[in-house]
């Protein structure tokens, strides 16, 4: 499959990073035949890493009816990731963001789970299939401030797209707030987590983005921040 939409992905996620000085994990790969065992022991190495925020960022082939990454020999589920997130040692929040077909089948999958200190982001619901570079160039673009989280969402639902987001229930407002990235600007917020208010059947554990993904006051510090980065198929 052409692999260079997702080549784009991954250069303006890199770029992103470099001028905000995130620190990308050195595990991170752009790979058409990365295999299940090779993903999932760079990630088990990156969340053995110290940090505060740790974003997890896919662009690639969803599975149909699960959203799992489709990997060169077996597919990726959400249980594989969660599995050895929550055997690391130490605090810590967990930012997926999935940019595949079906996606929004992790949201629903962790929303049943209840899954603790995790926030869950698709690029799309769980029965649409994703466009190639459109959900992670606006999701840039809003947490550079230079686009209006009301723009992009109007310009995903306009494409029939419907990103969602699951935020753990600990994460919701009054409660521990979200680690903000770092570096965004003067006056900036957390990750900006697009979610459209008319997604549907998607249950009462789907949070709202506008209520949770900015909360006021919320404190920045200092800790280390890293990213990695699992690419692999276009979607």
């Amino acid at each position: 499959p052409d692999l260079r939409c997702v080549a784009g992905d991954l250069e303006k996620v890199h770029g992103f990073c470099h001028d905000r000085g995130i620190q990308i994990c050195a595990g991170s790969i752009f790979d058409e035949l990365l295999t299940k065992a090779s993903l999932l022991t760079r990630v088990q190495r990156f969340f053995g890493a110290p940090g505060e925020l740790f974003v997890l960022f896919y662009a690639g082939h969803g599975r149909p009816g699960t959203g799992d990454w489709i990997l060169q020999d077996e597919d990726v589920s959400l249980a594989d990731i969660l599995h050895l997130w929550n055997r690391r040692s130490g605090h810590g929040v967990l930012l997926i963001i999935s940019d595949a077909c079906y996606s929004g089948a992790w949201v629903m999958e962790a929303a049943r789970l209840r899954s603790s200190n995790v926030v869950v982001q698709s690029s799309c619901a769980a029965l649409e299939r994703a466009l190639d570079g459109v959900f992670i160039s606006l999701w840039l673009l809003v947490q550079r401030l230079e686009v209006q989280e009301t723009y992009a969402l109007k310009h995903l639902e306009s494409l029939d797209r419907h990103p969602c987001v699951y935020v753990a229930p600990e994460l919701k407002p009054g409660r521990k707030p979200l680690p903000a990235l770092p570096a965004l600007g003067p006056g900036a917020d957390p990750p900006v987590l697009l979610q459209l208010h008319s997604c549907h059947n998607l249950g009462p554990e789907i949070a709202v983005a506008p209520e949770i993904s900015r909360p006021h006051g919320s404190a920045r510090t200092g800790g280390l921040r890293r990213l990695h980065f699992a690419h692999n198929h276009h979607r």
